[in-house]
């Protein structure tokens, strides 16, 4: 997925939510990619040369008789990115030698950019205009809802970060929970509820999110949620107020931002209620502690 725009650290927080949807539930990603009588791949970056070109993303390969359907996810914006889709098309075909289709899924409308058209074409001095690589962009927040309600189990997530308006929301979460509960047991169902509430986070606050689903009973046991939301969120309530936003941040910031400075956990512990609560509005939008902090 995408790189940080500090730091040089790749999207590890939707890393692992996209891996597990991938590994667990291949033929749902393939049926959204037209892919048929395909072989899986998951694939962190393993090419020196794509390394060094700063490329620390998660790719997903689907192998068909048709040649390789590369996909990649993108939730933040990213300049280098079809300079990155142009050098792994290129690595394809050198290592390979087979042709691969490139799709760009973009989760939210800040990891779009008036670069991404789906061609590349350049100009060059002697040769002039020159088209160099075609690629599909599907923009989930522009998508229809419906097909991820009714496709397979492992795309049933994106219906959250669709176009659904935000007053919405309630029936899809009630629409989900009816899937879940008539075609999954309980521990696969925990985790999917633990999927859904990281990509909620892509569109509203912590807070927000807890509170659309604070009725999904099984969502507070799932693993997945408590490592993306954590107790302090939840727990937080039966203390003080102040003291449960501070939790709230320490438990989410480092899910987006990394590791917590000692000298931000201090500030933090000194703002008030209302600061905090500012604060934690503002997790699933900036990009760095630093950035939450100067808002």
């Amino acid at each position: 997925m995408e790189q940080e725009a500090e730091g040089g650290t790749s999207g590890k927080r939707y890393d692992a939510t996209f891996k597990t949807l991938f590994r667990s539930y291949p033929d749902a990603w393939a049926a959204l990619l037209g892919v048929r009588d395909h072989q899986f791949m998951v694939q962190d970056t393993d090419l020196s040369i794509v390394s060094r070109a700063g490329d620390a993303g998660l790719r997903v390969d689907f192998d068909n008789e048709d040649g390789v359907e590369h996909l990649e996810v993108q939730a933040s914006y990213d300049p280098k990115l079809v300079e990155r889709l142009i050098l792994y098309h290129g690595i394809q075909r050198a290592t390979r030698g087979v042709p691969a289709a490139m799709t760009l899924l973009l989760l939210r409308p800040e990891a779009s950019g008036p670069h991404l058209t789906g061609k590349v074409e350049e100009t060059h001095p002697r040769a002039g205009d020159r088209f160099l690589l075609d690629y599909r962009v599907m923009r989930v927040y522009e998508m229809d809802p419906e097909p991820f309600l009714a496709g397979g189990l492992g795309t049933l997530p994106l219906a959250v970060v669709a176009r659904v308006a935000e007053a919405d929301l309630p029936t899809v979460i009630a629409r989900i929970e009816h899937r879940l509960l008539a075609e999954v047991g309980p521990e696969e169902r925990k985790d999917l509820w633990g999927l859904i509430g990281v990509l909620l986070g892509l569109r509203m606050s912590a807070e927000n999110a807890a509170e659309l689903l604070r009725g999904v009973t099984m969502l507070k046991e799932s693993s997945v949620y408590q490592a993306a939301y954590a107790e302090g969120e939840v727990s937080g309530q039966h203390k003080g107020r102040v003291e449960g936003q501070v939790e709230t941040l320490l438990a989410l910031g480092p899910l987006r931002f990394g590791p917590c400075p000692e000298v931000v956990e201090a500030r933090l512990r000194q703002m008030d209620a209302a600061a905090l609560t500012r604060l934690v509005s503002r997790v699933s939008a900036v990009e760095s502690w630093h950035e939450l902090l100067g808002a």
